[in-house]
């Protein structure tokens, strides 16, 4: 009989079997737990791949497309505002340069023709097809010809266009979305306060002729209350010259009336915009504009030159506008301009005046202090005013040149030209009057505003010695030099006249007050001249067409025109004005020549009796457009019930931009033996950066 010894017992068969069940359990647990985390590590490596090549395929389209120019993209299909497909050139750098190549107009030469295009396949395919040695003759028909070709049959091969070296590859397949949106010109008006701001509404390849640009209402700011539209200038030619919105022919229109708006303040170019008071969504107005032309209207460019003439903002047109004209018939200069005295007084200084001569210097721009006399012109007359209550005797009355410009001096020039009253060489002016003295008969008397002049004049001995005087603010600067006579008169019009006062030893005097004179009187002006800026056409030869102008003649007062142009920025190659022609109808074709650079000069004349002038309101040149690729811009009115803007060109959205949505997917096995998709997704804009120039 065998005994039991503790701690020698072994597993029974159910404890083992319990032990192994257990151990296949545990198992199991950890290989579901590693299944689980792979399958989840490979679901999330195909999501980044995935995610990689959308990213890739949207990196090549930018790649791509900043290489181009915007005016060469066509879309597919047609008449669609989401596209599928589309076909655009790009540049080949030279190998050895790394330049863009260019021809002889400084254009570039595209090399490539790209389209990207789906393909409707089991799976879709996105593709890339790329056609080498563009030709760059084909018309805009043709290409999209030949993009309908490419999209219907999946490749350019055979295409009756390009068809040499045409290369098509697939960027990836399970394309689930591909979505083209040009992105079109807009602009959004609305501002808090009336305002002015520019607005680039894209590029457009522009041909010779008439265009028409059409600005319709596409909706507003949520913070503004209206749909108005304000155009003040447009740019949308090659010579980039602005023109006012307000000049311009308009076309048609839907909802309301344009018109020209007067905006004061300085702001607006030619105080003006064109308005068009807008209702509701879709309410546009239509201008039709020309390519090529410069339109002058404010004759303020850089450059420009007045001879003898001023620009001003006439408030007595209608409209209002800017004009160019001669020294009017005017006040030259008056003595409150001279002395800063605005208030005069009628003290009748009956003690310093009775049987004086008085010398008066009418101070020129050299002078110190001086600066007064506004024009350059022929003196018609000057005028006296008398005290308030006591009248004024003048014996006799001159005026000479000083003999220097630059110091104050009681001295005059030889030269004296006595002036006469209605014929006689003195009058008697009234209590509270005035009087004119002219100049004699067929003389002549040229005023330059930067030289000084002595106006001399001899009082009564009786009690008619009362003057207006205004007091000279200017410190040190003289009002008047005085010789003092008295009752007696021992003062003599030998003396009043006499050239060298300084040489006088007694009873010559300076005083602070200038005595009697108001003004100098000039005629209108028969020789001014308007050069204006010179204008870059952006052409190398370009074909000049005609000149026309708009002004205002009365009085066989005339206007005239020269034009001229040269290959040199400041036209230091051009024929001297002298040697151009003088154009005198308005419009005029002309054949300055062919010069890239153009400036014309107006030639204005007064009257035959010098009293009236010409008014320039505007003038236009204008040149033979070429098929080029311009930015289409606007100074745009802005404010607080002003709406959100589209343009078009011709009946064309401008693409200033693409937008690009794109979405690929990737099918797997799902752990339960089904089928799962991944989706990768992205949205860009691409902006083409080459313009073609």
């Amino acid at each position: 009989m065998k005994k039991n010894h503790p701690g020698k017992m072994g597993w029974t068969l159910v404890e083992m079997m319990v032990g192994v069940v257990l151990l296949i359990v545990c198992m199991g647990a950890a290989l579901d737990a590693w299944m689980y985390f792979y399958y989840n590590g490979n679901v999330v490596s195909l999501q980044a791949a995935l995610d990689i090549n959308v990213h890739e395929a949207m990196e090549q389209v930018r790649h791509d497309l900043r290489l181009s120019t915007r005016d060469q993209i066509y879309f597919w299909p047609p008449d669609s505002n989401n596209y599928t497909a589309m076909s655009f050139p790009i540049a080949i750098p030279d190998p050895v340069t790394g330049l863009v190549p260019t021809n002889s107009a400084g254009k570039i030469i595209w090399g490539q023709t790209c389209i990207y295009h789906v393909w409707t396949n089991l799976p879709n395919e996105l593709r890339l097809t790329v056609f080498t040695n563009r030709d760059n003759t084909l018309t805009a028909a043709q290409r999209q010809q030949q993009l309908g070709y490419v999209v219907t049959n999946g490749s350019g091969s055979n295409c009756p266009f390009e068809a040499i070296a045409a290369t098509t590859r697939p960027l990836f397949r399970n394309l689930f979305t591909w979505s083209i949106t040009p992105a079109g010109p807009q602009y959004d008006a609305y501002t808090p306060t009336l305002g002015r701001d520019s607005a680039d509404f894209g590029s457009v390849m522009i041909t010779n002729g008439n265009h028409n640009l059409t600005f319709t209402v596409i909706g507003k700011n949520p913070s503004s209350s209206g749909y108005k539209i304000g155009i003040d200038t447009i740019v949308m030619s090659p010579c980039g010259v602005p023109r006012e919105a307000e000049s311009q022919a308009v076309a048609g229109s839907l909802g309301a009336t344009a018109t020209g708006e007067y905006m004061p303040g300085g702001s607006w170019s030619g105080n003006y915009d064109l308005g068009f008071p807008a209702a509701v969504i879709s309410n546009y107005v239509t201008l039709s504009m020309a390519n090529d032309r410069w339109e002058e209207n404010n004759f303020n460019g850089d450059g420009s030159v007045c001879s003898n003439a001023t620009v001003e903002f006439d408030s007595t047109l209608t409209p209002m506008h800017y004009v160019v004209i001669p020294t009017p018939s005017t006040n030259g200069w008056e003595a409150d301009w001279q002395t800063l005295d605005s208030t005069a007084d009628n003290t009748t200084y009956s003690n310093l005046l009775q049987g004086a001569a008085v010398r008066i210097p009418i101070r020129g721009s050299s002078m110190p202090d001086g600066g007064a006399i506004k024009y350059n012109a022929l003196l018609h007359c000057v005028c006296f005013y008398s005290a308030f209550s006591q009248p004024l005797g003048i014996q006799a009355a001159f005026l000479a040149e000083a003999s220097s410009m630059s110091n104050y001096t009681m001295d005059s020039a030889s030269t004296v030209v006595q002036l006469t009253f209605n014929g006689s060489p003195g009058c008697l002016i009234a209590a509270n009057g005035s009087a004119k003295a002219q100049l004699p008969a067929i003389t002549n008397f040229w005023i330059d505003k930067t030289k000084t002049y002595l106006l001399s004049f001899l009082v009564s001995n009786n009690l008619s010695c009362g003057a207006t005087t205004w007091t000279e603010y200017h410190t040190n600067a003289p009002g008047s030099y005085v010789i003092l006579g008295g009752p007696s008169k021992t003062v003599t019009v030998t003396q009043t006249q006499q050239p060298a006062w300084s040489s006088l030893t007694t009873n010559v005097i300076t005083t602070n007050l200038l005595f009697a004179l108001y003004d100098l009187h000039t005629l209108a002006d028969t020789n001014a001249t308007f050069a204006s800026q010179i204008v870059d056409t952006h052409q190398t030869a370009p074909v000049y067409n005609q000149i026309s102008w708009s002004a205002v003649t009365p009085s066989n007062s005339t206007v005239k025109m020269q034009v001229r142009c040269g290959t040199n920025s400041n036209l230091s190659d051009a024929q001297p004005w002298s040697n151009i022609t003088i154009i005198t109808a308005s419009p005029t074709t002309i054949n300055p020549g062919n010069g890239r650079y153009v400036q014309f000069r107006a030639l204005l004349s007064a009257s035959t009796d010098l009293r009236s002038v010409p008014k320039l309101s505007n003038v236009t040149v204008t040149w033979a457009g070429v098929n080029d690729l311009v930015e289409v811009g606007a100074t745009m009115t802005t404010g607080p019930n002003y709406g959100i803007v589209s343009l078009l060109m011709d009946g064309q959205p401008m693409v200033r931009g693409i937008g690009i949505d794109l979405m690929i997917y990737n099918n797997y096995m799902s752990l339960g033996g089904g089928t799962n998709c991944l989706i990768s997704t992205l949205t860009a804009e691409v902006e083409p950066r080459n313009t073609g120039k």
